[in-house]
C-alpha cells in the first residue's frame, strides 16, 4: 500500500492527474477526481498534502479553497517599575508568575482602574506584528 501512495504521489507531481487550477471546475479531470472518483476522499487529501487548503461541501460537491494564515499582531506591554526600568512583555501571565504579581490587578493597571500594582505602572500597549 506504501508504494502505490509514493508512486500516486509522484503522479500527481509530475502533473499528469491532479491540476490546481482546475480543482473548482465543473466536470475537469481534476474536479471529478476529487468529487466523483471512488477514492475521491483520497484523493481530496493528497491534493490538500500537496497545495494546502481545504475542501468545503458545498450542497453534494466539494469546493477546495486556500486557506492564507493570518498573522495576529502581537501585544506588547510596557511597564516601569519602581526603580524606573521599563519592561517590554508579550505574555503577561508569565511576566506575572516571574515578578510574583498578581495578573488581576495587573490587567487592572493595564485597563486604568488602578495606578500601579506592586510598584509597577503601565505606560502603553503596542500591537507589533
Amino acid at each position: 500500500m506504501g508504494a502505490r501512495i509514493i508512486q500516486l504521489h509522484k503522479e500527481i507531481q509530475g502533473g499528469a492527474t491532479v491540476n490546481r487550477d482546475h480543482v473548482n471546475r465543473t466536470n475537469s479531470r481534476t474536479w471529478v477526481k476529487v468529487n466523483e472518483d471512488t477514492k475521491s476522499a483520497f484523493w481530496r487529501k493528497v491534493f490538500v498534502d500537496m497545495h494546502g487548503g481545504e475542501f468545503v461541501k458545498q450542497g453534494k460537491r466539494w469546493h477546495w479553497e486556500e486557506v492564507v494564515e493570518k498573522e495576529t499582531p502581537k501585544n506588547c506591554y510596557i511597564f516601569q517599575d519602581g526603580d524606573g526600568i521599563l519592561h517590554e512583555v508579550e505574555n503577561v501571565a508569565k511576566f506575572c508568575r516571574d515578578n510574583s504579581l498578581n495578573k488581576a490587578a495587573l490587567y487592572e493597571v493595564i485597563s486604568g482602574k488602578r495606578n500601579h500594582h506592586k510598584n509597577f505602572k503601565f505606560i502603553e500597549k503596542r500591537n507589533d506584528i
